[in-house]
């Protein structure tokens, strides 16, 4: 892929890996991170606030709002 390096590509593809099982899923944000390769819950909040501009269980909080409206 043009333009990203294997390691940033990686770390997107676990971030989306995360985003889909907060929306899809009752488990808890500890368990998904883990589950998605990172080394702990602050680790994945860290990252997932640098892509998506909010926390784990803000995401899960406002994307199952939005999709309950729908």
């Amino acid at each position: 892929m043009r333009g990203f390096s294997y390691q940033a590509f990686y770390l997107r593809v676990r971030l989306a890996y995360a985003a889909h099982r907060l929306l899809h899923t009752d488990g808890t944000v500890e368990k998904i991170a883990s589950e998605a390769g990172f080394a702990d819950i602050s680790h994945l909040s860290r990252a997932f606030a640098k892509y998506y501009h909010c926390t784990p269980g803000e995401y899960r909080n406002r994307q199952g709002k939005a999709a309950r409206r729908l």
